[in-house]
């Protein structure tokens, strides 16, 4: 994702989110690509750190999934339209911003 929309940037790949926030920190990256309640957690934080105006393109699924087996239409049909109300209703912007209050920065 990244590599696709910033050909011109050296891309570092780290195994921890608390490894990359380190690494920001002390200078050893200019940014990271993190979940935004995750980022907002960090930047709550750290007054050190800021999130960007600059977003990348992703695929409106990428990075959550709710598993069920796979002929359970019913249920299928269920938990696509509590998703479809929570997105709509604000609910789940609302989580992300509670969420992030809870992010634990590693030292």
């Amino acid at each position: 994702m990244a590599k696709e929309q910033l050909p011109s940037a050296e891309l570092v790949s780290l195994q921890a989110m608390g490894e990359a926030i380190n690494e920001l920190v002390a200078g050893k990256v200019d940014a990271v690509a993190i979940d935004e309640a995750v980022a907002l957690g960090y930047v709550s934080q750290n007054d050190k750190l800021a999130i960007s105006d600059a977003e990348l393109k992703t695929q409106e699924t990428v990075g959550t999934a709710v598993v069920m087996q796979k002929d359970n239409k019913e249920l299928q049909k269920v938990v696509n339209k509590v998703i479809a109300k929570v997105k709509k209703d604000g609910s789940y912007a609302k989580y992300l911003e509670e969420a992030s209050k809870y992010t634990v920065v590693e030292e």
